[in-house]
């Protein structure tokens, strides 16, 4: 069961269910484990894990990346945007989930998300990488 206003609605509403997105049934039922519908929803995923193939089963990357081309959400205070979609090519990036910035179980934004994962790494709200402090 998921509430309005939540984007896991948005997928039922489709005529999608949990497992359309969560394969590890396993894992599902323990992550569920004790849970009621008054239960407070986790804000991310824990106990299981929604790999971006399913995401993608459904989304197009490239799709997406034209969609969000002139979004300003990923702006740092240097005036350096990123299209969100479409990351510069680093190790670092290839290991941002679709799910850590659409938490698909909470009422926040991508938008309130996505800049709070960027900087997980960026530090003072600088994007590029070695222009806070000369290297030695």
């Amino acid at each position: 069961m998921t509430m309005a206003g939540y984007p896991a609605a948005t997928h039922e509403a489709e005529g999608e269910t949990c497992a359309s997105c969560h394969a590890d049934n396993a894992a599902l039922a323990s992550a569920h484990e004790g849970a009621l519908p008054s239960s407070t929803m986790p804000k991310r995923l824990t106990k299981t894990k929604v790999d971006d193939t399913l995401c993608l089963a459904c989304h197009d990357q490239e799709e997406l990346a034209e969609k969000t081309a002139a979004s300003t959400v990923l702006a740092d205070s240097q005036g350096l945007v990123e299209n969100p979609h479409a990351l510069p090519e680093t190790e670092n990036h290839t290991a941002i989930a679709c799910s850590d910035c659409h938490k698909m179980h909470s009422p926040e934004t991508a938008a309130e998300t996505a800049k709070a994962k960027c900087l997980s790494c960026h530090h003072e709200n600088v994007f590029e990488c070695n222009t806070c402090h000369e290297e030695m």
